[in-house]
């Protein structure tokens, strides 16, 4: 059976970063009325949370990678170009900063997949996909993942589901009324199926336990 979890923030999930091997999370938040960034970090396994972490002039940072509890943070040295002038870490179950530090990132490349955009799935979809749009489809072992926007009542919305062959498995909303369609609305590293719901809740799926 696979089970879902989540947190819900009161900003925008803006950037994401995994370490498949910890089983850890990093995450950005934005809100750009204040030109606010903060950064926080998701045990996956347990599901806790740690602070959320802002830093001085924070909204000209950027996540860069997390291995283990440690967030990489690159700093633009000029809000006209972005070009990283300062990398430093910061511990996100501490909520320290860390300047002098060697970054060693566990994650590996091999281990974060991202789904192909098809424009025929493999199988028929409900509700049908919107005339013309394309199909996030990703195979994790045994499971199909698939993501599609299709028609509602007020405008377009996304979905997700997981099938197990041919047996739908999972199927959630990930976002109602949109106006503007998102081509690659999840990932995957190691087991864990990474997503975020309307934009400010992020989903988590161990795929090892279907």
């Amino acid at each position: 059976m696979l089970k879902m979890q989540s947190h819900r923030f009161e900003a925008l999930v803006w950037t994401v970063r995994v370490d498949a091997k910890a089983s850890t999370l990093a995450v950005q938040l934005r809100d750009g009325t204040p030109k606010w960034a903060g950064y926080c970090m998701i045990d996956l396994a347990t599901g806790q949370t740690g602070p959320i972490i802002s830093l001085e002039n924070a909204w000209w940072t950027e996540l860069l990678g997390v291995s283990g509890n440690l967030m990489q943070i690159g700093r633009y040295g000029d809000g006209a170009l972005p070009v990283i002038s300062e990398t430093f870490a910061i511990d996100g179950t501490q909520a320290l900063v860390i300047t002098d530090f060697q970054w060693n990132p566990e994650v590996q490349e091999e281990e974060l997949k991202v789904p192909s955009n098809l424009a025929n799935p493999s199988i028929d979809l409900s509700p049908t996909p919107l005339p013309g749009s394309w199909v996030a489809e990703l195979q994790q072992k045994s499971l199909h993942l698939r993501a599609w926007h299709h028609a509602d009542v007020a405008g377009s919305s996304l979905r997700l589901g997981i099938w197990s062959d041919a047996t739908l498995q999972f199927q959630i909303t990930l976002e109602e009324n949109m106006d503007k369609l998102n081509p690659s609305p999840f990932f995957v590293a190691g087991n864990w199926l990474i997503f975020i719901r309307n934009r400010m809740e992020l989903c988590w799926i161990n795929l090892a336990e279907s």
